[in-house]
């Protein structure tokens, strides 16, 4: 009997069950886009009016990036610096940390900020595809991944101060941990039989 403990890849259950997955994502993925985009492409003041709160806030942020992309475009390398851009159609809140950073730092402080958003969150991805799911490091990745959604989500609905928190950038360092940590290999070896030992047997005799 052989056992290795190393790199494990999914069994063929799991590689199923992941094609069906990916196979309903591609499907209701642009349903979804479709219903979200008739949603949110109205008016703020006519949302408002609805008395739609949601839809008003989605609106609104859904419009900050046309509005402001020419503004950005004056000024790519380092910015505005902060609330130094001109406002546009009385947008004074810019409820997007991509948006803000490239308005207020330029593209290279916006690349920056991307990079630290989407690039750890692949690599944990394909690190943890070596492991099973129940691995503890496959799901030390799963989780990290799940706290970058959520910043991601975050960052996408308030400016967040222009800069990469420093949460975020303690969720890059774990990641990098992580990463970077020494898995132990264990090598296949023949398992040993042992033969277990008889008790021993007490005579009694009798006086």
């Amino acid at each position: 009997m052989c056992c290795c403990r190393c790199f494990s890849f999914p069994s063929e259950k799991a590689r199923a069950s992941n094609s069906v997955f990916g196979t309903v994502l591609v499907l209701i993925a642009p349903l979804v886009y479709s219903r979200f985009h008739s949603y949110v492409s109205v008016d703020p003041a006519t949302a408002q009016l609805e008395g739609d709160g949601l839809r008003e806030d989605w609106s609104y942020r859904c419009q900050l990036i046309p509005a402001y992309l020419p503004i950005v475009e004056e000024h790519p390398t380092w910015g505005w610096r902060c609330m130094g851009f001109p406002v546009i159609n009385r947008m004074w809140s810019i409820d997007n940390a991509y948006l803000f950073t490239a308005l207020t730092f330029g593209m290279y402080e916006l690349a920056l900020r991307v990079a630290l958003s989407f690039w750890p969150p692949i690599q944990l991805a394909g690190f943890s595809l070596a492991f099973r799911p129940t691995d503890p490091r496959a799901l030390a990745a799963f989780n990290i991944i799940d706290i970058y959604v959520v910043i991601v989500v975050m960052d996408c609905t308030g400016s967040g101060g222009g800069t990469p928190s420093s949460f975020m950038l303690l969720i890059a360092a774990w990641a990098v941990a992580l990463l970077t940590s020494r898995i132990p290999r264990i090598e296949p070896n023949d398992a040993v039989l042992y033969r277990p030992q008889s008790k021993s047997r007490s005579r009694r005799i009798m006086a």
